[in-house]
């Protein structure tokens, strides 16, 4: 992560998601929220889990809250972030 910590107190809270190990791992040591993207309601179980359990590993005494983002809103973001897809990925 950074040395770089803000200013403002209370500070900014950190928004972070994914549905990979890895997200998981780096959202619940370092989140405030945890960003789901609406699975099916046995896989969001499992999800909550694992960024529950992250948060633990980190030794965090709390947990990310969760938030999930509703469908209309990923078909809004997906409108916004598909054209610019191979952009991103080719540079």
């Amino acid at each position: 992560m950074s040395d770089v910590f803000p200013v403002q107190q209370p500070r900014p809270g950190v928004s972070f998601g994914g549905s990979s190990p890895a997200a998981y791992k780096a959202g619940g040591a370092e989140a405030d929220i945890f960003c789901l993207w609406g699975e099916p309601l046995a896989g969001t179980a499992a999800q909550i889990e694992s960024v529950k359990q992250a948060a633990k590993d980190a030794g965090r005494t709390d947990v990310p809250r969760i938030q999930e983002v509703a469908k209309r809103d990923r078909e809004r973001a997906a409108k916004v972030v598909e054209p610019r897809r191979e952009i991103a990925v080719d540079g």
